[in-house]
């Protein structure tokens, strides 16, 4: 919560310097201006991807001690081979960690689907790869916390 309180204050901030800079009539602060709004939105939803990727780890890792102390192999077979106390869960990927806790298989709409869409953004933005227009950063906040009750 903590992040997003700070993402809203620093961009009313922002909103004041777009107002100022569209009130002089002066193009070029004012792409400025909305640029910098732009580039700000794609930090605090790098930092909410961070804190959200970091959840869904520690829920990766209890999912996978609860099924490996079940008293009966059949039940438990499966999830042996992974190690919950490894730094990189055995190697999962991200998505294979979002596949053990979530159904990957059911569809849009889905919680598997939702994470896939905010990891593609998450992908396109690490990367350098800032065709995304804008960031709806108080939306996908929100996104982030209804996916992670749902998990």
């Amino acid at each position: 919560m903590q992040i997003m309180a700070t993402h809203q204050a620093v961009e009313n901030l922002l909103d004041a310097e777009v107002q100022a800079a569209a009130a002089t009539g002066n193009s070029q602060s004012l792409a400025n201006a909305k640029e910098r709004q732009r580039l700000n939105g794609f930090a605090y939803f790098v930092l909410c991807w961070g804190q959200f990727e970091a959840d869904i780890d520690d829920k990766c890792r209890n999912e996978i001690r609860k099924r490996r102390s079940h008293p009966h192999w059949p039940q438990r077979r499966g999830w042996d081979i992974y190690n919950p106390d490894e730094k990189r869960l055995s190697g999962l990927s991200f998505l294979d960690r979002v596949a053990l806790l979530t159904d990957k298989s059911a569809g849009n709409g889905s919680a598997w689907a939702d994470i896939f869409k905010l990891y593609q953004t998450r992908n396109l933005l690490a990367h350098g790869k800032l065709a995304v227009t804008e960031i709806d950063v108080q939306d996908v906040g929100r996104q982030m916390y209804q996916l992670q009750s749902e998990l």
